[in-house]
């Protein structure tokens, strides 16, 4: 099976149990264990089955089993880990040779043992590099810290593979890596890159040992740490949805937490770092078809206009062109280049295009650096920074928010690949626009929670790189691509069940026009406060956006009901009748509309829509004139005017008006309607003309023309137009064609 294969396969087995279907369940079992014909799980798989056979039978006999619920609730977690250590099997054996091979090569770590002489060998490493700080000898001392570095780097890097490589810990596992977690001499970064290999290894293979591993580090006083944790805690919760009620000890866990206000802070805006990843693929879609290319189109007209002895003109060298400024707004970049602005101040991702094509390096051939803070004293980076440079403006870059922490790694080896004087000249070119940068996120107001913010940002894309970037992507569950939402999770909901987080995850999705997500979290909304008019607006609107406009309106009439004179529901409400078909309460809401804002051209517009539903001809005239009075662009309103006299009999008015909009910008229908209206006042030649041209708007096609045609001979004999003279008018325009 491939990885999707696998998924599905686990989505299935999960419906069969959440029915209590087990019987299905099990058979679903043996086939996945036919596949790898492991005995000791199949044997395992059968214990619990007869397990399951013997309380059945206690059922049918209607004896009473006091520890039933317990023993259910026993046979639902051991079915749920035999078949999570079935596919994990599986997955390595179909994995095109990739996790196979991971596993081969890591399997001498795997050994106990081995794990803790590791963990004893990175307490060594960090003890030699901390004393080799206090050496005199300042080259020596930097020469053997950096070996010690890639030495410890290289045990790291294990360490990583052998978590992220295993299934479920057993007690003794679960002690040594808690030992290690607890160990002061590991660093902050190596704490949290294996924080992400528990994550990793979770998301792929169920451990209960491994959440609670997560959850104690949720609680951890550095940041990075902690917002690592929370971060694979909440992906494991939501994956695992359908079976964390099972496990008592997790859910008195994370009911402790959430007495925890910092942690109830971050699961907030963790979640809304994952809404702005849902724009990723959008904002890099936009930046590579539609900025890139207007950048590409604007630099020749540049070449154009700036001459060479402009730029080498002493005199004028750090004057700017004026000319420049206006091409790039000419070109209509400015406003593409605003609202990438705009989006980046917003925490958007906005990166990804440029680095996306920068994850070829070797470095990357590791795993573990996927998801590895940056860190200047990394040994891959060695050379590339000197003493001079720890507090140049690259540095402070390196430093900020503005990359995430594998795209500074990709920064760092492309600056590396270039000789060093053209890098001092390439770093000193960005360094004043860097520093005017930096300036300003640090003159911002200080937010208390914008460290966790950026922490958490910068995470999150780290770990969308890697799902959407690895060259091996297809072995992993993607994240990104789960349908369903945190706040859908019951045991993440009941963490941001409050009003506060929930307005600020509704508002988010709104904003971004995520309308099916925002229903559900204003619904919840509603629940805690159900005579808030705004709530039942703001559903209503994503309810009719996502084409539920029956639920709609009644959103919008409680709305009205609890804020009466809002000019905005009336029209919504209007707009939701006129679409159900309903143009008389349309009409009423309308007209409502039209006592708030009587000169509103758009009210008006749709008021003689509705007359002319109703068939109130003169009505619907009248505001069709007031339109046209109304508007600037008055043309907006020549057609409906033009048919409306056709309707009322006034073909002369009719033609007037149906001329304007041929002049304009002619549809099939507009030729057509005028030659309705030349019928009937007997120019028979002309309104065949006429004709032709709407066949010929209609992409010459007869068909189209006839169907629009047939729909208004009703109307054409209320205007006069004798029914038995229709075919032969038809027929002539036939010869005609």
């Amino acid at each position: 099976m491939t990885n999707q294969e696998c998924s599905s396969a686990q989505t299935k087995l999960e419906s069969w149990i959440k029915q209590g279907s087990l019987k299905p369940a099990f058979e679903l079992i043996h086939t996945w264990n036919m596949e790898i014909n492991d005995w000791k799980l199949k044997e395992q798989l059968e214990e619990v089955e007869n397990t399951y056979k013997l309380m059945l039978s206690y059922i049918l006999d209607a004896i009473e089993d006091p520890q039933r619920a317990t023993i259910y609730q026993s046979i639902l977690c051991k079915t749920y880990q035999i078949a999570d250590n079935i596919l994990m099997q599986i997955r390595i054996k179909d994995s095109f040779g990739f996790l196979g091979k991971q596993v081969k090569i890591n399997l001498v770590h795997q050994n106990l043992q081995e794990k803790q002489k590791a963990i004893f060998a990175l307490e060594e490493i960090s003890e030699k590099i901390a004393l080799n700080a206090l050496l005199q000898d300042k080259d020596y001392s930097k020469q053997n810290t950096l070996e010690l570095h890639r030495e410890y780097e290289t045990i790291r890097n294990n360490l990583f593979e052998t978590i992220w490589l295993s299934s479920t810990w057993n007690e003794d596992e679960f002690a040594v890596f808690k030992k290690l977690f607890d160990q002061t001499l590991l660093s902050i970064p190596s704490h949290a890159l294996l924080i992400s290999a528990i994550t990793l290894a979770c998301y792929t293979c169920f451990d209960t040992k491994k959440i609670i591993l997560l959850l104690e580090k949720a609680e951890h006083k550095d940041e990075e740490i902690r917002l690592r944790a929370i971060t694979g805690l909440l992906l494991c919760l939501r994956k695992y949805d359908q079976r964390i009620y099972l496990f008592p000890e997790i859910q008195d866990r994370l009911q402790h937490l959430c007495e925890n206000r910092a942690f109830v802070s971050a699961v907030q805006n963790i979640c809304l770092q994952f809404i702005l990843s849902k724009d990723t693929e959008k904002i890099t879609k936009k930046i590579t078809e539609e900025i890139i290319p207007e950048m590409m189109k604007v630099n020749p007209v540049l070449n154009q206009k700036i001459k060479l002895e402009d730029l080498t003109n002493e005199t004028g060298i750090e004057d700017k062109n004026p000319d420049w400024k206006n091409i790039i707004e000419d070109s209509g970049l400015s406003e593409k280049l605003q609202e990438f602005s705009e989006l980046q101040l917003q925490g958007a991702d906005v990166m990804h295009s440029s680095f996306s094509q920068l994850k070829t390096h070797h470095f990357f051939n590791n795993i573990s650096h996927w998801f590895l803070p940056f860190d200047i004293k990394n040994s891959y980076l060695s050379g590339l920074f000197g003493e001079k440079d720890k507090q140049s403006v690259l540095v402070k870059l390196l430093e900020s928010n503005m990359l995430c922490n594998s795209d500074k790694y990709s920064f760092c080896f492309s600056l590396m690949q270039v000789p060093e004087s053209y890098r001092e000249m390439m770093t000193g070119q960005f360094g004043g626009e860097t520093e005017g940068l930096l300036e300003m996120q640090s003159s911002e107001l200080p937010n208390p929670h914008q460290k966790a913010i950026n922490i958490s940002k910068q995470y999150i894309q780290d770990l969308y790189r890697f799902y959407k970037l690895h060259p091996e992507k297809i072995n992993f569950n993607d994240p990104f691509n789960e349908k369903k939402d945190f706040v859908q999770v019951d045991s993440i909901a009941n963490i941001i069940a409050n009003e506060e987080s929930l307005e600020i995850i509704a508002e988010s999705y709104f904003a971004k026009n995520y309308f099916y997500e925002a229903t559900e979290v204003f619904s919840k909304l509603i629940e805690i406060n159900k005579d808030k008019a705004i709530l039942y607006q703001k559903r209503g609107f994503c309810l009719q956006m996502n084409k539920k406009t029956a639920a709609a309106l009644e959103d919008y009439l409680k709305a009205d009901l609890l804020e009466i004179g809002n000019s905005w529901v009336y029209k919504k409400i209007a707009y939701c009748y006129r679409l159900l078909k309903n143009p008389k309460d349309a009409l009423h809401f309308y007209n409502k509309a039209d006592l708030m804002s009587p000169n509103n051209s758009a009210v008006q517009m749709n008021i003689g829509h509705c007359q002319l539903e109703l068939k109130n001809y003169p009505e619907a005239l009248k505001s069709y004139f007031k339109v046209e009075y109304l508007d600037t662009n008055g043309s907006r309103s020549w057609r409906p005017i033009a048919w409306c006299s056709f309707l009322v009999g006034k073909q002369e008015q009719a033609q007037t008006y149906f001329e304007k909009v041929i002049d304009l910008n002619p549809e099939f229908t507009d030729f057509l309607n005028y030659g309705h209206s030349l019928l009937a006042c007997k120019k028979n030649r002309e309104a065949l003309e006429a004709y032709k041209k709407s066949i010929k708007l209609a992409d010459q096609s007869m068909e189209k023309f006839m169907l629009a045609f047939n729909s208004d001979i009703p109307e054409l004999i209320k205007a006069g137009i004798c029914q038995k003279d229709i075919p032969f008018i038809l027929d002539a325009l036939k010869y005609k064609k």
